[in-house]
């Protein structure tokens, strides 16, 4: 499980992840840009995901089983799994904050994400 928690906690924070690693899944929490021990400033969504994609690699990690986001850490689960699809074939989200505006670059339209999402994962292929 990729794990993106919310600003009120860092990856180090069992801010639910427990759920998952008791279930046997192996968890990569990562703390929000700015927060936790990050050396880096707030980034969006979208620039976060080459620092996702980068950690996984060094790790092996080849596919997760989904990216789960938590509050505010939901807008960079949907991202990486809209954008990286073959490292986070599925999302799950627990209690995420609402936002029209997940990116700088491209505001959400109300159904665009289901619309993504389905064209990514049609029903038939039962990877829902």
């Amino acid at each position: 499980m990729l794990f993106f928690p919310g600003g009120h906690c860092r990856a180090g924070s069992d801010c639910g992840w427990s759920l998952y690693t008791s279930l046997g899944y192996g968890v990569l929490a990562f703390s929000r840009p700015g927060y936790g021990r990050t050396d880096m400033g707030p980034l969006t969504a979208a620039e976060f995901l080459p620092a996702v994609a980068e950690s996984a690699r060094r790790l092996g990690i080849e596919r997760a089983t989904a990216a789960v986001g938590v509050s505010f850490g939901g807008l960079q689960a949907i991202a990486t799994a809209v954008s990286l699809p073959h490292l986070a074939p599925r999302l799950v989200l627990h209690s995420c904050a609402p936002s029209t505006t997940p990116t700088r670059t491209r505001p959400c339209r109300p159904g665009s994400l289901r619309w993504s999402l389905d064209r990514r994962f049609p029903a038939s292929s039962g990877r829902r």
